[in-house]
């Protein structure tokens, strides 16, 4: 059965469920528990570990030893660690959210925050209506991304 994702406001919400009130309960909005939220998050910075592992040829193996690790929840620095070959190879402070919602102007400051040397930021956002994780940069990380295929 297919899906159909639409934004209502708290006014549209209140309407609908004054007008049919059967829907009401089902146009609840539900917290998602911290825990949970933890765990969705950690695992999509697993999954970018992977997609970034294929992309630059270096294994990502979830051990200590890894080039590519994420970062464990509640440490401050990038959602991505990538040392020595992997950082050569992929220089972006790597920031992930998997969320329905995402503020993107605190998304790129705190991926902005991360940034260390000449790196730039790339942030992966996830979300239920998307089929695939898309990926936000700096324009400028682009243009020079876009310069050396050529």
């Amino acid at each position: 059965m297919p899906s159909i994702w639409v934004n209502l406001t708290d006014a549209d919400r209140k309407t609908i469920a004054e007008k049919i009130p059967s829907l009401a309960k089902k146009m609840e909005h539900k917290k998602i528990k911290v825990s949970s939220a933890k765990g969705k998050g950690m695992s999509f910075q697993r999954r970018v570990c992977e997609m970034i592992s294929e992309l630059i040829d270096i294994p990502y193996t979830k051990d200590d030893t890894s080039l590519i690790s994420p970062r464990i929840s509640g440490c401050n620095g990038t959602d991505i660690i990538l040392r020595g070959e992997a950082h050569k190879k992929f220089p972006f402070a790597c920031e992930c959210k998997a969320s329905e919602s995402l503020s993107l102007v605190s998304a790129i400051v705190q991926a902005k925050a991360n940034i260390t040397d000449e790196q730039g930021y790339i942030i992966f956002h996830k979300r239920r209506a998307l089929l695939e994780p898309i990926v936000i940069m700096d324009f400028s990380a682009f243009c020079k991304l876009w310069l050396q295929r050529l």
